[in-house]
């Protein structure tokens, strides 16, 4: 959301160091949706189909900042969590599955989230060590947005400032390589 473009996301980043480890572009499929995250226990988790196939190699679940932090949302997560990847387990049977901790330290969800990874034998990998000032945007920051235009992060309105917040590229590349560096070889 604040890198400066596109391929400065960690997605984009982990791509490149995938392919300088493979020596060859690996498919990757993303899907960017919050949804899951906002509507946890009555989520359609059919919607994420598309994205998981019986020869998928490798997922990774960098879900949790847009979960709500109420004491009802957090006394179901880990159940959710855990069914969330049960139900990715089942549509893809063959992949190894890493779940990421929080950008934004969270103790409680990190938790949870942990928890769930470990209970159904995924790999566990915690970024809450990347939320330091340095990691994250500022208001005044440019990014170019999917039209293609340049834009200051100011020019968000209300959301502006949860903008600025986000990783910025140093955070990106940070994410990107904790990831990287937790993928067995």
């Amino acid at each position: 959301m604040a890198s400066s473009r596109r391929d400065k996301d960690y997605v984009h980043i982990l791509q490149k160091l995938l392919y300088q480890r493979k020596g060859k572009f690996l498919t990757m499929n993303v899907s960017g949706d919050s949804s899951w995250e906002i509507n946890l226990n009555n989520y359609d988790k059919s919607n994420f189909n598309p994205y998981l196939k019986d020869d998928i190699d490798l997922i990774i679940i960098r879900l949790g900042e847009n979960v709500s932090n109420d004491s009802k949302t957090m006394s179901h997560y880990e159940y959710d969590f855990i069914s969330l990847i049960k139900y990715i387990k089942v549509k893809s049977p063959n992949a190894l599955i890493m779940v990421t901790g929080n950008f934004w330290k969270n103790d409680l969800k990190d938790e949870k989230q942990k928890n769930a990874a470990l209970k159904e034998n995924c790999i566990w990998v915690s970024l809450s060590h990347l939320d330091i000032d340095e990691n994250k945007s500022t208001i005044n920051t440019q990014v170019f947005g999917d039209d293609g235009k340049l834009h200051t992060i100011i020019e968000g309105g209300s959301i502006a400032n949860g903008v600025a917040a986000h990783p910025n590229d140093l955070g990106m590349q940070r994410i990107a390589e904790t990831i990287f560096q937790a993928i067995p070889l």
